[in-house]
């Protein structure tokens, strides 16, 4: 994650789905969060990434929409296999073969626009990206855009 993962948002409803799950199961849970406002060179998620193997812990839940806010996110993925652990799932973006949980991105930000429009009566729109290259935040932008359309 990008945040402790503590606040009422969507990386806190994440870390508390997984969290009571892992109660659940009886299993321990490690949360490794940076912070989003520093560049990729000033965090330590590379020596975190380092030091974790599959003596350490048995499988990892990415969140990789939040983590692509900062670095590749498969790149990332391809870090922890190098490192040998190999249960993995993949929360926000699709990396390869790996099992992912994804938002429908682009068609929830079209029924959004939709209902602002057809619901509402709104016409006129200023829509606030997230950063380039960021699949997630391309996909809502492009359904913003069709929706306009």
């Amino acid at each position: 994650m990008n945040s402790e993962g503590l606040r009422d948002d969507y990386q806190g409803g994440l870390r508390r789905g997984v969290e009571q799950a892992c109660i659940e199961y009886d299993a321990d849970l490690w949360v490794i969060a940076v912070r989003a406002d520093q560049k990729p060179r000033d965090f330590a998620i590379d020596r975190l990434l380092d030091i974790l193997g599959p003596e350490r812990i048995d499988g990892v839940v990415a969140a990789t929409g939040c983590i692509a806010s900062w670095t590749s996110a498969c790149r990332t993925i391809e870090r922890l296999k190098e490192r040998g652990i190999t249960s993995i799932c993949s929360v926000g973006h699709v990396c390869g073969e790996l099992p992912t949980m994804v938002v429908d991105n682009l068609g929830g930000m079209a029924t959004l626009v939709d209902h602002l429009i057809e619901e509402h009566g709104r016409r006129r729109f200023v829509y606030i990206a997230g950063p380039a290259g960021h699949e997630e935040a391309e996909l809502r932008l492009q359904g913003a855009t069709d929706s306009l359309a």
